[in-house]
């Protein structure tokens, strides 16, 4: 994949080659693809059943991507969704779920935290279903 000349200037450094939570957007097909790649999941076989795409309800959806950890709850209040989280050896989920927005002009935030309540990570909406590190 490092040989692909679309990811030549992109080094084993890259965010999604050293984070563990992804974030992507169901609507995009090049997004994912762009993801799975630098993320290294490019030799995973696609899984049947998988996450739709969303392409009929622009901005409407959030997409997260787990690397090494298992989702067990999600619970949202008001414009921020907590992802709870526990670690596992090997593996990874993608999950989708509605985006919370705001009239006001707000931003969302999605926080992840793991069986004894410590936040592991936490992002920042930029743009519809575009997050930053909010840490």
């Amino acid at each position: 994949m490092w040989n692909d000349g679309r990811y030549r200037d992109i080094r084993p450094e890259a965010y999604a080659w050293t984070h563990t939570f992804l974030w992507s957007e169901p609507d995009s097909a090049s997004i994912s693809y762009h993801q799975q790649n630098v993320s290294g999941l490019w030799t995973e076989p696609p899984q049947p059943g998988g996450c739709p795409r969303r392409d009929g309800e622009q901005d409407a959806w959030a997409e997260v991507w787990t690397l090494n950890h298992l989702v067990i709850g999600l619970k949202t209040d008001g414009l921020v969704t907590t992802l709870h989280v526990v670690p596992q050896a090997r593996g990874y989920e993608i999950i989708q779920f509605r985006r919370q927005m705001s009239s006001t002009g707000q931003k969302a935030r999605i926080r992840f935290v793991d069986d004894s309540g410590k936040t592991l990570a936490e992002w920042l909406e930029v743009s519809p279903g575009m997050y930053t590190d909010a840490r």
